[in-house]
């Protein structure tokens, strides 16, 4: 019976346990100087209920405390330093499963005025590091040994100061701060156990041996640049001399091994680009459009911090779809148009270049259906820095002072959990929305995936029928909580899409950023990948690309072009590499495909090797026995291709066709279009950073001369950046030579 009694008790016991960690919540708080506006390190923080402390924590080097496991109830949190005036903050309420952010204006704390009595110090000096002077050598007597009940070496050891044995039964031994958590540093004359409090701006250098690239790289040539430092473990077991020849070799090179390191940090993937196929063999070149722009910020990010960036952070279609274009006339039968245009390839005489043009049809922002939005902000610890949560903040209340009385904005936060900071507010209550976006504080881990399911789910409940029903991830994309894998999550938002509510992602910051995950969330949530690197480019974004980035003329957008082997021998696609579809893709309307927004333009360019051209060794020649192609008589007319577009209406799941042959005209350089010189010369300097083996002739003087020679249709001055862009890289590259 007492058996029974006890496990009753056990079993309460634990329930209880339970329930209350579930329903525990946390403060987030960020201290700072009222007068300097600078945050204060070293505050204590004390959770009171009455008189009755109930936790409390110090505030890090950034004024930030995050203090959890609290019982929901109504508290008093208690502010005090030494040299500035306390201050108490009353009716604090603490929500289960929530984290309560306390607004700025309430954590201010002023310089105290009350005067101290003079210390005088007449020599007193502390190193911030003070080396361990504990004596390593320890001898055992045979004496000793034979009093001791322990036999092998192993447990003999394990009773030497210094040597800890892991109690597993293995014999491990752990010899002088082997163990993570076993270093013992002093910072300013105080004692800390592990590596997390070491204060940053301290630490000189810290250097790291690896073994070699992550296998997401898939090989290191992918990220090798001859402008970099070769960063690799020794291959050579004398580890001094290669220091020392890396050393020489330092004063030679251009040194850009420390941001190359945190580049290599940062995750991209890799794309093989696409080689050039036979037109009279694979006649089919079928692909989804894609309207994202990520690659060509995050790359305007690198080289403006003076480097060139990695070879994976480079997507041709990518940079070329981030420029506008002058306008082409409308089509009123569809809701977009189709422009082609046939001219020399700049970086090889001997080649055309093809471009194809889709132009969505324009919407009027106040004619435009209403939106749902829900902004899916990070505010995890590796958001903290202004380039990254303090960016995001002003862009979103950008973005909220465009919208209207139908539409309506949430607010959903995520670090170590996740929770609704504003739920389905009008568009145009702007005070409201401002102020949930201002009181956001960075702290604690990424649950992102958490923050993904909320957000879906305040989405549905307020689905607007027939409107534009989406949510908007803001994050560096550094998720280590819970649903991380790139895998899991791209299955999660393939299965919430279905509901109707597409994700779009906003990117930001440096050093820990991870591109790939960003531009897969985004293209299988039928949504846009964005980087924000300024304030400038925000504008752009949920500016002038308001209704091209919210709201949709056409999606599942397909393209498949027939080449007529008579005139195109071989042809390459440039870029597009993770758009490429199977040829049968194209006629499943259950297969997803790229959406295409209104006012927005979608521009692919092809390689063409015509009939009659020398050709290169890539291209090889295979006789068929067996098979052999016959052409039909079409192939002797004048036309270049067969082109089949596929569409969905946005609230329709049964796709149109649009076929056309299109008969080209091979026009002079002078002859051709503004858009198709300044595009031609965004996609030969997207080669050049690829480092392509398709380069040819390409060089940055010829992107140049033909970029300057194409900027009337620039009202904005993005075509100006761009040749500054373009201009610092070969300063760049000179300088490796």
């Amino acid at each position: 019976m007492k058996n029974w009694c006890f496990l009753l008790l056990a079993v309460l016991f634990l329930s209880a346990s339970g329930y209350s960690q579930k329903d525990q919540g946390s403060i987030s708080l960020t201290i700072t100087d009222k007068e300097t506006k600078q945050p204060v390190p070293f505050v204590n923080v004390a959770v009171l209920n009455g008189k009755k402390l109930i936790s409390g924590a110090a505030t890090d080097f950034d004024g930030i405390v995050f203090i959890n496991e609290i019982l929901p109830d109504t508290y008093s949190i208690q502010l005090t330093r030494i040299g500035m005036n306390s201050k108490r903050i009353d009716s604090v309420v603490i929500e289960g499963g929530k984290t309560t952010y306390i607004p700025k204006h309430l954590t201010e704390l002023s310089t105290s005025t009350e005067m101290l009595e003079e210390v005088q110090v007449i020599e007193y000096k502390i190193p911030v590091f003070e080396k361990d002077q504990t004596v390593v050598s320890t001898t055992i007597t045979r004496d000793e040994l034979m009093r001791m009940p322990a036999r092998g070496a192993a447990s003999v050891a394990a009773t030497v100061g210094g040597i800890y044995s892991s109690d597993n039964g293995s014999g491990n031994l752990t010899i002088r701060g082997g163990r993570a958590d076993a270093n013992y540093v002093y910072i300013d004359g105080i004692k800390v156990r592990g590596p997390d409090n070491l204060p940053q701006n301290e630490v000189e250098e810290t250097p790291v041996i690896t073994g070699g690239l992550p296998a997401q790289y898939e090989n290191y040539d992918v990220f090798n640049h001859s402008s970099w430092t070769n960063v690799h473990a020794p291959s050579s077991t004398n580890f001094y001399a290669e220091r020392k020849r890396k050393k020489e070799q330092k004063e030679k090179t251009v040194d850009l091994s420390r941001h190359v390191f945190d580049l290599l940090m940062e995750d991209y993937e890799y794309y093989h680009e696409n080689e050039y196929k036979l037109s009279a063999g694979e006649e089919l070149s079928t692909f989804s459009i894609d309207v994202d722009k990520g690659s060509y910020t995050n790359v305007r990010r690198i080289v403006n911090s003076g480097y060139l960036p990695p070879l994976a952070a480079v997507r041709l279609e990518e940079f070329v779809n981030y420029f506008p274009y002058e306008l082409i006339q409308k089509d009123n039968e569809h809701p977009f148009i189709v422009d082609t245009e046939l001219g020399d390839c700049p970086w090889n005489e001997k080649h055309h270049l093809l471009k194809v043009t889709l132009q969505g049809d324009e919407i009027e922002h106040e004619e435009a259906p209403p939106s749902n939005l829900v902004f899916l902000i990070d505010v995890s610890g590796s958001m903290s820095s202004e380039d990254k949560l303090g960016l995001i903040k002003r862009s979103f209340i950008l973005l909220g002072n465009q919208m209207r009385s139908q539409d309506r904005i949430s607010i959903v936060v995520y670090a170590g959990s996740s929770g609704v900071v504003l739920d389905g507010a009008k568009g145009n209550d702007t005070r409201a929305i401002e102020k949930a976006i201002d009181q956001l504080e960075a702290g604690g881990s990424t649950a992102g995936g958490a923050g993904i399911k909320l957000a879906y789910q305040i989405a549905k409940k307020h689905f607007i029928k027939g409107g534009n029903n989406r949510v908007i991830l803001a994050t560096d994309g550094d998720f280590n909580v819970g649903t991380t894998s790139d895998g899991a999550l791209v299955k999660l938002i393939e299965e919430k899409r279905k509901s109707g509510v597409m994700l779009s992602t906003i990117g930001c910051g440096s050093g820990n950023y991870h591109d790939a995950k960003m531009e897969k969330l985004a293209d299988h949530g039928n949504g846009s990948y964005s980087y924000i690197d300024t304030y400038k480019e925000a504008r752009k974004v949920f500016l002038k690309e308001l209704n091209s980035s919210l709201y949709l003329v056409a999606k599942d957008v397909k393209f498949q072009i027939e080449f007529n082997p008579s005139k195109v021998h071989s042809y390459r696609l440039l870029g597009y590499e993770n758009r490429v579809l199977a040829d049968e893709d194209f006629d499943d309307d259950t297969k997803d495909a790229g959406e295409l927004g209104a006012g927005q333009m979608v521009t692919a360019f092809y390689e063409l090797i015509p009939v009659g051209a020398e050709l290169e060794d890539t291209i090889d020649i295979i006789d068929k026995r067996y098979k052999q192609t016959t052409l039909s008589p079409l192939a002797d007319s004048e036309e270049w291709l067969n082109l089949k577009i596929r569409y969905k209406l946005p609230n329709t799941e049964k796709s149109i066709l649009i076929e056309e042959p299109v008969t080209l005209a091979f026009l002079t350089p002078n002859e051709l279009s503004e858009s198709f010189r300044f595009g031609s010369s965004v996609v030969e300097f997207g080669l050049i950073l690829r480092h392509s083996k398709y380069l040819g002739d390409a060089n940055i003087n010829n992107v140049l001369s033909r970029a300057n020679a194409a900027i009337e249709h620039d009202p904005e001055g993005y075509r100006r950046e761009f040749i500054q862009l373009a201009e610092m890289c070969q300063e760049m590259y000179a300088n490796a030579d």
